[in-house]
């Protein structure tokens, strides 16, 4: 009977129904794997079957380094698995794995020793490169901060006026939802209490945006301000969360207003913020 791989979740590729005898070969060795019956994999590399078969995109050593289990990835670099060959699935290599995963700030558990087991180059160096790679590009924007603003754009423009506010901001911001209300939630907010508050200002469908339409000098600050957060902390991208921030402390009357009137403080929206960005 061959082994159900989906009862385990779901898997890169489905099952052949007509699998050839190679492929019965690999489920059991996979199955071995799984269980670290390492004995049995070694019945069967011992009687010719490729420890780097990559018929689902990666191989066993890929799926070992992938999920920290160590012990596997001690079997199979020994018994000569290529640390260098890549997959589809991901497009990497063990080793390159073993370096995402070693630089990784929540990193598995012994992924010093993965990285060390499969060759990666050591922590300093890979630090090393990631900071020139950082220090030669342009912060990312994430485009959740995109529609953040196009929605900001659309509540200034019903208003009449010429350019983004402040207030107009952290509309966009609440209508794009994701971080920014999570954060408010957190921090005390009574969600329902700021629907209302807002509900008015929360439909755009009929709101026509100028094309030269952008920010005013206040809300172009917080922006730069946000972006400057990020780069300083070293984050990948610039995200609503680092708007937030930046919105946070040069906030206006009418979006303190709104914050308190909901029952929050602006001390500890800012706190929760802060707390959020550490673990960036």
């Amino acid at each position: 009977m061959r082994p159900d791989f989906t009862a385990l979740g779901p898997m890169p590729v489905p099952q052949n129904p007509n699998p050839d005898d190679q492929e019965i070969v690999w489920e059991a060795f996979l199955t071995a794997a799984f269980n670290q019956r390492f004995a049995v994999l070694d019945v069967l590399l011992d009687r010719g079957f490729p420890i780097d078969y990559i018929a689902w995109g990666q191989t066993v050593l890929h799926l070992a380094v992938g999920n920290g289990w160590l012990p596997l990835v001690e079997y199979l670099v020994k018994r000569g698995a290529d640390v260098n060959l890549r997959g589809w699935r991901p497009h990497a290599s063990a080793r390159e794995l073993a370096e995402e995963h070693a630089m990784n700030p929540h990193n598995l558990p012994n992924a010093q020793r993965v990285l060390e087991l499969c060759g990666g180059r050591d922590l300093e160096t890979l630090k090393s490169e990631r900071e020139l790679r950082r220090a030669k590009r342009v912060m990312p924007t994430a485009v959740h901060v995109e529609e953040a603003f196009q929605f900001a754009k659309q509540d200034a423009a019903s208003k009449g006026l010429s350019a983004v506010g402040q207030e107009n901001l952290f509309i966009g911001l609440l209508s794009q939802a994701g971080l920014t209300v999570g954060v408010l939630a957190n921090a005390g907010v009574d969600l329902s209490r700021l629907r209302s508050a807002v509900r008015d200002r929360n439909d755009f469908l009929m709101v026509v945006v100028p094309a030269e339409m952008t920010a005013n000098p206040e809300v172009s600050a917080i922006l730069m301000d946000a972006r400057t957060t990020a780069e300083q902390r070293k984050h990948e991208y610039l995200t609503p969360l680092h708007v937030l921030h930046a919105l946070m402390q040069r906030a206006s009357r009418p979006v303190l207003d709104l914050i308190r009137n909901a029952g929050g403080t602006p001390e500890g929206v800012l706190a929760k913020i802060e707390l959020m960005l550490k673990d960036f």
